[in-house]
């Protein structure tokens, strides 16, 4: 299911460009990010999701090769349209997240999913920090509030 776009979307979108990260190689500070976030999480996979107009592009990935997708097939765009963290033992099971090509097997076989906000300091969201796994899990509490520590960083390195 895609999600529906914030009001404020184009707003945001326009925040995310005056940035000018976007289309950039990944830097060793981004990628250092996405490896503690999968020690943190106990995770295979690791990605700093930026949520552009109408694609998902990927900032740095451990895990995975980074690379983009389009916004529609994005579970990172429902931390965007929900505007907080986002996690789900199973995306299977989670109605947001049952027909998503990551979750089908389409694109990949996700099934533990964590996204948390990665906010300016005018409060938009531009992208997500996501930890993603193959097997269902779930995160203790100190977990998840390390990985929107992380999530903070990583506005703080843009």
């Amino acid at each position: 299911m895609e999600p529906d776009r914030p009001h404020d979307d184009e707003a945001r979108v326009a925040a995310l460009h005056r940035y000018g990260i976007l289309d950039r190689p990944p830097t060793a500070d981004l990628e250092a990010i996405t490896r503690l976030a999968t020690f943190v999480a106990g995770s295979s996979i690791a990605v700093i999701n930026l949520i552009d107009r109408d694609r998902q592009w990927q900032a740095a990935a451990t895990g995975m090769t980074p690379g983009e997708v389009p916004r529609s097939s994005s579970m990172c765009a429902h931390v965007v349209a929900e505007g907080g963290a986002i996690a789900t033992s199973d995306a299977r099971a989670d109605e947001r997240f049952a027909d998503n090509p990551f979750v089908t097997g389409e694109i990949a076989d996700v099934r533990f999913y964590v996204g948390t906000p990665i906010r300016d300091l005018d409060g938009n969201v531009l992208g997500s920090l996501c930890v993603c796994d193959p097997e269902v899990k779930e995160l203790a509490p100190e977990q998840l509030a390390a990985l929107g520590d992380l999530a903070q960083q990583t506005m703080s390195l843009f």
